[in-house]
């Protein structure tokens, strides 16, 4: 992150830049987080959330995900919005898989208003296609 500005600066603003991550917590004393107010302030109008390594090796539940993209919508950040499917789920059949996908995405419209879905991508990765 340390050098966004001076991509920023190289790209002249003519390509969006993206964080990989944001934190679910405004600003304060958070070691390690970059909020979305930061990304905002360094003209980084997106961010990915739910990203399968984050949920699978950090542990980060649709919880935390959806507490990511209030934030960052509450920062005017747009927001790539991952959404998983386990070996586990493949395993278990086209039922189990798609409750799955639901349960991520009904968080996602509980969380965002009509007006914030212009701001929000959703993207499909299959965490089994990794392993």
């Amino acid at each position: 992150m340390v050098y966004v500005p001076q991509l920023n600066d190289l790209l002249y603003n003519e390509i969006d830049l993206g964080a990989q991550n944001v934190s679910h917590f405004g600003e304060g004393a958070y070691t390690g987080c970059v909020n979305a107010k930061q990304l905002n302030d360094m003209d980084v109008p997106w961010t990915i959330v739910g990203h399968s390594e984050r949920r699978l090796i950090m542990g980060e539940t649709t919880e935390d995900v959806t507490a990511k993209v209030k934030e960052a919508m509450k920062n005017n950040v747009k927001v790539i919005y991952c959404v998983s499917q386990t070996a586990m789920d493949r395993e278990l059949g086209p039922t189990h898989v798609m409750n799955g996908l639901r349960n991520q995405v009904m968080a996602l419209i509980e969380t965002l208003t009509p007006q914030q879905w212009a701001n929000i991508v959703i993207a499909f990765e299959p965490i089994w296609a990794y392993t």
